[in-house]
């Protein structure tokens, strides 16, 4: 089971500079596990805002590439939350 939604999941795998279907990703991938470089990210950034009507916080990479997907997922599944109630 996914630790986050389908929409989450495939925001990040079309985000991904080489997609693999196999690669195994959950709360503790750190945006570095994906191999992205900083417009990888900004792309991630872009695609999951657009897919969550959200603006992620700046300060929610302040850790860079140590960002984790569990991170990220936090503030997306509240925005979710919100918009479902």
């Amino acid at each position: 089971m996914r630790p986050w939604s389908e929409k989450f999941e495939s925001a990040v795998r079309v985000s991904l500079l080489t997609p693999d279907p196999a690669l195994q990703l959950d709360s503790s991938t750190r945006l570095s596990d994906l191999h992205l470089d900083s417009l990888g990210v900004m792309s991630l950034v872009t695609q999951l805002e657009y897919s969550f009507k959200t603006t992620l916080p700046a300060d929610m990479l302040t850790h860079g590439f140590d960002t984790t997907l569990g991170v990220l997922w936090s503030h997306c599944a509240r925005t979710e939350a919100r918009d479902t109630a």
